[in-house]
């Protein structure tokens, strides 16, 4: 190709397009001003330059195929369009028509072509491309959203979120929604894109007062964009900070309209990656889209509220307890309830929509209007069928009516018309109340108060129902009113026109109180005519301001309680005052100086406990009735006397000093020898202590205790005189019961010390033996006397009644301190050396050794001496016996040890 000559580049330089001429390699060899300007280069730069250097790789490689194939079709391509490269980094779009240079010898030399800058037209294309891009996926999201439910809303939302992001580049898109109170705000949807992180979990429950300067600019303004976080003014320091946590360049957010002017919430699009522009579009889009949104969630929600509300209708119509139904103007059933079901019978399901008369079947049998159509078309057959018992009011019709197929039952119906807006009658409803058991208990009630006629006509009681303000409007009297009243004139008047003042007080008090309190009340009141009366009045709250009284002659009632109160003070069995009154009398001297000087005498019968368990309750039960007759004896009109524990007894003296307690300490101790003197059967031992007290107050208390420390210091005095006592009480039950008989007690204290001296025990333990001698059997006082004087042998209840002996001589010697030693001897008397004994089944060494001593001298003057169930038997035989049984039930050692040493000393004793 040769070069063109000034006139051809000067033609070529008016031309608006590009013009340019190319090798085959592509070089620059001919362009004009238009094509410079439009690529960039000066004309001097541009020549040479090969096309690459001036598009992008991508771009290089589709132009080079252009031009190929101009290559090799020779000919011409028109309107190709690519994007060219300037030399600022800017892109332009260009349409090029290129066309092959042929030389002379018909060989294709290059090519030459015009360039035209097509970036108007093709930003208006891509304009108008983006606009329907952006028209369907607006129409798209709307559709989704439109055709959304609430089952499925929130997957509809994350859809158009990743839709919307997608469109516009954003990095992650998302929806915040306010709490009902505006008060917090969450991220209840999002969208990220690839390598972007989600945020939601975070920005839960964000209290909106915090973010004012956000709150603020979604009230005041269309939308919000911040091209930079970074840039935030001061008062949006809150926010800015929230936002760089999510790593956020720039955002746009535009409101989520609700309805009056509120706010759903928000949507917006972020940038991450780096800060970019938001066009104009993207607002619209979103803004456009938050409109969906907020359309689709208040549809919904409505929607629920409808669902809801529905439900709840069905819920009240099935709460409701009484049947009912509902008809359309059709006379075809729209509602059927629970209840009604269960009254019919007939599930909804079977009879909504038909009509034809059929909900009448279950009731009477047959097809007929009921109370529901003559709400819906009042006629006068319809009315025959209910005959005089139809009521009208208000539109609303009632009746009460018995039903055939539902076994008689008595029905209380009500029926009313449903009109629509336009006050049209679209229906009727009818509810039913089963009121048979009502009508029966009506019928009941008649009976009652027929019956309560009678009863009040029975009763000993004086009835009034009064007004609040003690007005008397009914009064009847019992038979036994016992009040001189004019009962006919009564009804009417007041209270104090109707009873004397005394009784009037009593009655308007209480009625007042009952009536404000709305609870019964009891007064009492006493009145003299020729004796003293004493009445009580129960009062009791009706209906409104009235009231019931009731008035009761409790004379005897009250002499009774009297009664009751003063034997309260009594002990039972000794009949002096008991703890009680002697507590009460200690209050009231404390406070009576008129007492003073007063003497206090505490008594204590000693071994009372070993009496009872000895001789039984009934024997000290005795004993502390005598005591107390002792002291009445003594004392009468001279002092007070109280029984204030088991075996202890109180005695006040008022004005007593010294010289008088004394005296009369002497005189309980000579009444008590006295009666020792004449009673020796069942002697009293007894100790006491006096205090005195000059003034009331603590010094009561304080003389209390001297007296009763006096009587312990006494009974410290007589511990032998009491031992003797205790030992004469005992020895007295074990001969009443015949156990001293024959010289048993002597002999086996004899062969006892013989055997202890035997085997070497101390002589500070033979009176022990002694004792034991003649008390190892005191529990079988306690087994009766048919069973111990038995001829023949013993049934096993018979035998298990005597093993009882041992453990209840334990106890007995437990509670006599002369023979507590000997108390564990007694438990083990009857234990075997092979273990077979009892009561503890001990065996060998285990038993005391006391207690096998004493086994073989008791088994030893057994065999040799009478008992009810046998003869006696000779000393040899009893010693073959207690060799016999030496290892099993006796101490081997000591049967040897018996026979050896003890026999002959018995028996040369005895010769």
């Amino acid at each position: 190709m040769q070069p063109r000559d000034d006139t051809i580049q000067t033609i070529l330089d008016t031309i608006e397009d590009g013009f340019f001429e190319v090798d085959l390699a592509g070089n620059m060899l001919v362009c004009n001003r238009a094509l410079a300007r439009i690529i960039g280069y000066p004309v001097p730069e541009l020549l040479g330059k090969n096309y690459t250097e001036y598009m992008k790789a991508e771009t290089a490689q589709l132009v080079y195929k252009v031009f190929s194939g101009v290559f090799l079709t020779r000919e011409p391509v028109r309107g190709f369009e690519w994007e060219l490269l300037r030399p600022d980094g800017s892109t332009l779009w260009v349409e090029t028509s290129v066309s092959p240079v042929i030389n002379g010898d018909g060989r294709i030399a290059g090519f030459r072509g015009v360039l035209r800058d097509i970036s108007a037209r093709k930003k208006a294309e891509q304009l108008l491309d983006h606009q329907l891009q952006f028209e369907k996926l607006l129409a798209h999201i709307s559709q989704v959203l439109f055709l959304s439910n609430e089952a499925n809303l929130d997957s509809c939302i994350e859809l158009a979120l990743a839709k919307l992001g997608e469109f516009v580049g954003a990095d992650r898109s998302y929806l915040f929604l306010f709490s009902a109170d505006m008060r917090t705000t969450s991220n209840t949807h999002e969208w990220c894109a690839p390598g972007i992180s989600p945020q939601k979990h975070n920005l839960q429950k964000l209290p909106a007062e915090v973010f004012s300067w956000w709150m603020k600019q979604l009230y005041t303004e269309p939308y919000l964009y911040i091209p930079s976080v970074s840039e935030l003014p001061p008062e949006a320091e809150v926010e800015r900070q929230l936002l760089e946590m999510q790593d956020i360049q720039s955002l746009i957010v535009v409101s989520v309209p609700g309805h009056g002017g509120n706010l759903l919430g928000f949507l917006g699009f972020d940038a991450v990656r780096e800060k970019r522009e938001w066009h104009e579009d993207s607002i619209r889009l979103l803004s456009m889209a938050a409109q969906c949104i907020a359309h689709a969630i208040q549809r919904c929600r409505s929607d629920r509220i409808i669902h809801e509300s529905a439900r709840l209708l069905q819920d009240i119509v099935n709460f409701f307890p009484d049947p009912f139904f509902a008809i359309d103007a059709e006379g075809k059933v729209t509602v059927w309830n629970q209840a009604m079901e269960q009254l019919s019978g007939v599930k909804a399901g079977e009879i909504i929509g038909k009509g034809d008369y059929e909900y009448a079947l279950p009731f009477y049998g047959c097809r007929r209007p009921l109370l529901a159509d003559l709400a819906l078309s009042y006629d006068s057959e319809t009315v025959e069928l209910y005959d005089k018992l139809l009521h009208i009011e208000d539109q609303t019709l009632t009746v009460e009516t018995k039903v055939p197929m539902l076994d008689g039952k008595t029905l209380w119906a009500k029926a009313k018309p449903i009109y629509d807006r336009k006050g049209k009658i679209k229906g009727a409803v009818q509810s039913l109340r089963d009121i048979t058991y009502r009508v029966q208990m009506e019928e009941q009630l008649k009976n009652t108060l027929s019956e309560l006629e009678a009863v009040m006509e029975a009763l000993p009681d004086l009835y009034l129902r009064l007004k609040a303000d003690g007005t008397v409007l009914d009064i009847r009297a019992g038979y036994n009113a016992a009040l001189d009243l004019d009962y006919a004139r009564a009804v009417g008047k007041n209270l104090p026109e109707v009873f004397v003042p005394s009784i009037n007080r009593a009655l308007e008090q209480t009625l007042s109180e009952v009536i404000q309190t709305r609870k019964a009340g009891v007064t009492q009141f006493s009145c003299s005519n020729s004796d003293e009366r004493y009445f009580q009045a129960h009062v009791v709250p009706l209906f409104g301001d009235q009231a019931v009284a009731v008035i009761r002659d409790v004379t005897e009632h009250h002499k009774y309680t009297k009664y009751l109160q003063e034997i309260s003070l009594y002990d039972n069995l000794t009949k002096v005052h008991n703890r009680h009154a002697f507590q009460q009398e200690l209050e009231r001297i404390q406070t009576l100086s008129e007492t003073f000087p007063m003497g206090i005498m505490v008594c204590d019968v000693d071994g009372l406990k070993l009496v009872n368990d000895v001789l039984g309750h009934l024997a000290g039960d005795r004993l502390l009735e005598v005591f107390a007759q002792l002291l009445k004896s003594c004392f009468e009109n001279k002092a007070k006397i109280f029984r204030t524990g088991g075996d202890e007894f109180v005695a006040i003296f008022p004005l007593h000093d010294h010289q008088d307690m004394e005296t009369r300490y002497a005189e309980l101790y000579q009444a008590v020898d006295l009666y020792n003197s004449t009673n020796p059967d069942l002697p009293l031992s007894i100790s006491a202590g006096v205090g005195l007290c000059q003034e009331p107050g603590p010094a009561v208390q304080d003389a209390l205790e001297r007296a009763d420390n006096n009587m312990y210091q006494a009974k410290l005095r007589q511990y032998k005189g009491s031992h003797l006592y205790l030992k004469q009480t005992l020895m007295h039950a074990l001969a009443e019961r015949d156990f001293l008989a024959q010289g048993h007690g002597d002999r086996l204290q004899k062969t006892l010390l013989l055997l202890a001296r035997a085997v070497g025990m101390p002589s500070s333990r033979l009176d022990d033996f002694r004792l034991m001698a003649y008390f190892h059997d005191i529990g079988k006082i306690r087994v009766p006397q048919h069973i111990l004087m038995k001829p023949g042998p013993l049934t096993p209840e018979e035998k298990r009644e005597v093993a009882k002996h041992c453990t209840v001589g334990h106890r007995i010697a437990l509670s006599a301190p002369e023979l507590v030693p000997i108390a564990e001897w007694i438990l083990h008397h009857h234990e075997r050396w092979d273990g077979s004994g009892y009561p503890l089944g001990l065996k060998e060494t285990a038993i005391p050794l006391e207690s096998r001593i004493f086994a073989i001298a008791d088994a030893y003057d057994a065999i040799t001496n009478d008992r009810p169930y046998r003869k006696a038997r000779s000393s040899a035989e009893a010693v073959a016996e207690l060799r016999a049984c030496a290892g099993t039930q006796f101490d081997p050692e000591l049967v040897n040890l018996f026979i050896s040493v003890v026999l002959p000393a018995i028996e040369s004793s005895f010769s």
